[in-house]
């Protein structure tokens, strides 16, 4: 049986495919490259809602959402535009509320 000492010693990283891998921190290969990108961390559940926070990215990117920002006195006016005809307006605000809440929840 593994105890927390041991726990405490593992990292997690995401693959290509969604699946997140444990390893021990004392692995060394790669560690540098995953951490550039934000891909290393400290425990599963940060890893999971990386996961969540990509799908929620990918969802967007298929609605063909383009985000306008424009900085102004130090004011951010933060304006989107839907270009898929196959989502209703309604039903598409709401996804796309959901997602940014998922990307975005808990920033500052």
């Amino acid at each position: 049986m593994i105890n927390n000492e041991e726990i405490e010693k593992y990292r997690y990283f995401i693959r290509s495919n969604g699946k997140i891998i444990p390893y021990h921190s004392e692995y060394t290969v790669g560690v540098e490259k995953r951490k550039e990108i934000g891909n290393d961390f400290s425990s599963i559940e940060e890893a999971e809602k990386a996961v969540e926070k990509l799908k929620a990215i990918k969802k967007l990117k298929d609605y063909n959402v383009k985000f306008n920002l424009d900085f102004v006195k130090n004011k951010i006016d933060f304006t989107y535009t839907i270009n898929n005809p196959l989502l209703d307006v309604l039903d598409g605000e709401e996804q796309i509320f959901n997602n940014m809440k998922t990307i975005f929840e808990g920033e500052e």
